[in-house]
């Protein structure tokens, strides 16, 4: 099975660190850029991406701007905008051009950020699913009687769809130990640097 690709575009450092953490998971490979310049390099190397988590306001090119261009290059498809400092009323007009994207005001909770690439990555862009809608047969004016073999075919169908119920919560578990991981990775973070903060204390007032 082919590893999807997500590219995460943020100027902070820590922001993408962050992101990073969330949204690394089997099946999937995570690529990062500080600007919209690098990510359009990286995406000429790297893409296409299934999934691009944009900040909006970057130096230099911002977020909007950004998709437009890996859109046209046909590296990007689906978006995640955040920011912090984005008026989160005006975002979905700001949005709308593209047909797969969503916008997360920070802070943000890594369940919603979590749930919301979920939730992308499942949409199918309008190309595919004009296509697929397209493939589909036209259905027969003219019904038969019900056989034994339309029940079992019934069945059948009901089977798979508690089957694809019961991976959905199977993936839904998967998502929430991952999210669970990354809460526990910047507990411990921070208080390594609370640790690391009393270590010190005793040498400033010593000096004093």
């Amino acid at each position: 099975m082919t590893e999807q690709k997500i590219l995460i575009v943020d100027d902070e450092p820590a922001i993408r660190t962050l992101l990073r953490c969330a949204v690394s998971a089997p099946g999937f490979s995570v690529f990062e850029a500080d600007c919209g310049k690098a990510a359009l390099s990286l995406a000429a190397q790297q893409g296409p991406f299934a999934l691009v988590v944009s900040d909006v306001l970057m130096p230099g090119m911002d977020g909007i701007e950004l998709a437009r261009k890996l859109i046209g290059a046909g590296k990007a498809q689906r978006f995640l905008f955040v920011s912090g400092y984005c008026d989160g009323e005006y975002m979905p007009e700001r949005i709308g051009e593209f047909a797969v994207s969503a916008f997360l005001q920070k802070p943000f909770s890594i369940p919603d950020l979590l749930h919301t690439c979920r939730a992308l990555l499942e949409q199918e862009p309008a190309a595919v699913r004009v296509a697929a809608v397209r493939q589909k047969p036209a259905p027969s004016p003219l019904r038969r009687p019900a056989t034994p073999l339309d029940s079992v075919r019934a069945l059948r169908r009901k089977t798979g769809r508690l089957q694809a119920k019961r991976n959905a919560l199977l993936e839904d578990a998967s998502w929430g130990l991952r999210t669970h991981a990354v809460l526990l990775w910047q507990i411990e973070t921070q208080y390594a640097a609370i640790q690391a903060i009393q270590r010190r204390l005793p040498i400033h007032r010593a000096m004093l």
